[in-house]
């Protein structure tokens, strides 16, 4: 699977896609000098849990799921979209992954490395926040999932 993705293409998305629409312009060009387009065809998985998270991924086309490993078996805790990002939970806290991110169609997922984030999180903290603020959402969501409320 090939992509015709460029990196003028990862500059002008993440201008249109929250927090990275916060950033300015030079920064983002920063991140899409760094950042890998990943073509995943549906149903393969894009990162498993239990890797280690070195890295944020951006959907750019298509859709994921966002499965949990429960005593049950796998529970999906919902799909993400273009412009929706995933691994800042393992990103923010050096931790391994928390879940598996499968893709539901064929899709396009751009991979952004730790290094470059980290010195834009010193630069701009309040980008490095609202990065947070999702993870810390997204682990209460994923708590309420598992206990069954």
């Amino acid at each position: 699977m090939t992509t015709d993705w460029t990196r003028q293409d990862t500059v002008e998305f993440l201008a249109g896609t929250a927090p990275f629409d916060t950033l300015p312009a030079e920064a983002r060009e920063q991140l899409a000098s760094a950042t890998r387009a990943r073509p995943h065809p549906a149903g393969e998985a894009v990162l498993e849990r239990g890797q280690t998270g070195q890295s944020l991924f951006v959907v750019a086309r298509g859709q994921v799921e966002v499965l949990l490993q429960t005593a049950d078996g796998q529970q999906s805790l919902g799909r993400l979209q273009p412009g929706e990002y995933f691994g800042e939970i393992a990103l923010m806290t050096s931790s391994r992954r928390t879940a598996t991110i499968r893709a539901i169609s064929d899709c396009l997922v751009l991979e952004i490395p730790a290094e470059p984030l980290e010195q834009l999180f010193i630069q701009y903290p309040e980008f490095k926040q609202a990065i947070a603020r999702t993870g810390a959402r997204r682990s209460q969501e994923s708590l309420q999932k598992m206990l069954g409320q």
